[in-house]
């Protein structure tokens, strides 16, 4: 099979590590990011090089157009932060072409939001969108260009609209990607991310020692506590819950984590969190303005929120940690973070709405 031309969309730690792998494996690897300062360093070198868990080198052309990027590309793995998506969409939306592979990872509800930023660019390409439920390494950029691999996650979730190049997409990915497995409905696996539940607690309930210490701490094994984790249990119930009304049967994040990660002696979600090798030299951020809280909160506890209410479930942990987090960073995540209408969802009945989610093509 030839192999596809490939677009990488960021380039922070997991944009260099798939362009890297991808690129090693014989790939056309183009790399472009909104931000000119993650760009410069990496023209110099032409090539970028993996190391830890996966050791591969392979070279790359940076684009500084993003659009001259995804130009020709058989598949475009968009690998930037939710809050991203619609600037850097908006500037590859002028050589998108149709039957184009777009891989979001993680998904944040993508299938939904970047149809409708096209839209509303009178562009309207007919892509084939993939989610992923996380990235699929656990990996940091210790300079440009090279990056340190602590894990490759056994095996990660992905969804795909349409559903019937579910195949295709499995075909294209399986020589670089095994551990991809199609889950059938693209909703599920924007619902399946465990970021939601994970991040903000655990920054939210130890954000005095992070903005003391200026985050010198391992995130993972010293910020989870016996009660932290009963905060995450409770939005993780609220968050099956949805799944539960609207007809889908999502994965309890403990069951999640178990699939991405061998973690010998882990017998719970606290001891998976503490001895997991991936998670042994992440700190927590320098600052609580981070993406644990500006990601995390308003582009997923909000949805996931305004969803359920939808149904009419009530949500008091989620709801809870919305608004101290908003507090603390002096934000409101309630109005900047996807609502109903963001996900193009607004105005629909809760039979009609529980239909199309099942359904999973998102129209």
């Amino acid at each position: 099979m030839k192999k596809p031309k490939v677009a990488i969309l960021g380039a922070g730690n997991g944009g260099q590590a798939i362009a890297g792998w991808m690129a090693s494996q014989g790939c056309d690897v183009g790399i472009t990011d909104l931000f000119p300062e993650y760009l410069s360093p990496l023209h110099t070198l032409g090539k970028v090089e993996l190391f830890g868990s996966v050791v591969a080198k392979g070279n790359w052309t940076v684009y500084d157009n993003p659009a001259e990027c995804v130009e020709g590309a058989d598949v475009i793995m968009m690998v930037t932060a939710a809050p991203g998506h619609k600037g850097i969409i908006e500037k590859v939306a002028p050589a998108l072409k149709d039957g184009q592979i777009v891989v979001v990872s993680p998904g944040y509800w993508s299938h939904l939001t970047i149809p409708a930023y096209l839209r509303s660019m009178g562009c309207e390409p007919e892509l084939i969108y993939v989610e992923t439920q996380s990235l699929i390494y656990a990996c940091r950029a210790v300079k440009p260009g090279k990056v340190f691999i602590s894990y490759v996650k056994d095996e990660l979730g992905i969804g795909v609209r349409p559903k019937e190049e579910a195949v295709r997409v499995q075909e294209m990915m399986r020589p670089f990607y095994p551990q991809l497995k199609d889950r059938g409905n693209i909703f599920q696996v924007s619902l399946d991310n465990v970021n939601f539940p994970l991040h903000p607690s655990i920054l939210l309930l130890n954000a005095g020692w992070a903005e003391n210490t200026q985050g010198n701490w391992i995130f993972y094994k010293e910020g989870p506590s016996p009660g932290i984790i009963r905060i995450i249990e409770e939005i993780d119930a609220e968050r099956l819950a949805l799944g539960k009304a609207i007809g889908l049967t999502l994965t309890p994040v403990y069951e999640l984590l178990k699939k991405y990660y061998t973690v010998p002696g882990e017998n719970d979600l606290l001891s998976l969190l503490k001895l997991n090798p991936a998670y042994r030299e992440i700190k927590a951020p320098p600052v609580i303005d981070y993406r644990y809280f500006t990601e995390d909160v308003p582009y997923g506890l909000v949805p996931m929120s305004a969803l359920s209410k939808a149904f009419g479930l009530s949500t008091p942990v989620m709801d809870s940690v919305i608004q101290l987090v908003s507090t603390l960073l002096g934000k409101n995540f309630r109005k900047t973070g996807y609502g109903l209408a963001e996900l193009g969802l607004e105005g629909i009945s809760k039979n009609a709405l529980s239909h199309r989610l099942k359904e999973g093509n998102g129209k």
